[in-house]
């Protein structure tokens, strides 16, 4: 049986027959998941990033350094971490749309994706959110961290099938025209 767990932000974990997948962490600045212990990401099997955003990827050194999981993330995100200073050589694989892969439990295939478009409106309402649900100086350590992790349009989405189920994670990805995404699920 496979269970998916929302660790808020974007993150997910994803278990089954024994398995942990853990979708892109993040809990650094989110004081609700500040409560959940740091071995709730750490102790996981496989670590699966949609994009080097800092949202979904400024945890990975912490989680990498105190786990033994493996990763798999498009090459922006890699190459970031290996310059902050991550140890990822014998930790992470990159990935590419069309690239498919297997954990113990899983096969997955990598598909290519976009952001989400920020509108005038979502930008509105984020930074206010922001504003009140941090600290100000919490707002303004995630603005200096979201400098380090640069983004260069490398989006993806993982299709994963397990347990005779087909799941579909898009990470913070929007539809994009003319792509055939898989069929339903």
């Amino acid at each position: 049986m496979i269970t998916l767990t929302w660790l808020g932000t974007a993150s997910i974990l994803l278990e089954g027959d024994g398995e942990k997948l853990l979708f892109d962490p993040f809990f650094r600045l989110n004081k609700k998941l500040e409560e959940t212990p740091a071995d709730v990401f750490c102790n996981v099997d496989f670590i699966l990033n949609t994009h080097p955003h800092v949202d979904h990827s400024c945890d990975l050194p912490f989680i990498l350094k105190n786990s033994n999981a493996r990763l798999f993330a498009p090459p922006q995100t890699i190459e970031n971490l290996s310059r902050l200073g991550a140890d990822i050589p014998n930790k992470a694989l990159a990935v590419l749309p069309n690239d498919k892969f297997s954990t113990r439990k899983c096969e997955i295939v990598v598909h290519k994706s976009q952001h989400i478009n920020f509108d005038l409106f979502l930008v509105l309402r984020t930074a206010l959110r922001v504003l009140f649900t941090f600290k100000i100086k919490q707002a303004v350590k995630l603005l200096k961290l979201y400098k380090k992790f640069p983004m260069k349009n490398q989006i993806v989405a993982y299709e994963i099938n397990a347990d005779n189920k087909k799941i579909f994670l898009m990470g913070s990805a929007g539809y994009m025209k003319n792509y055939q995404f898989p069929g339903k699920y």
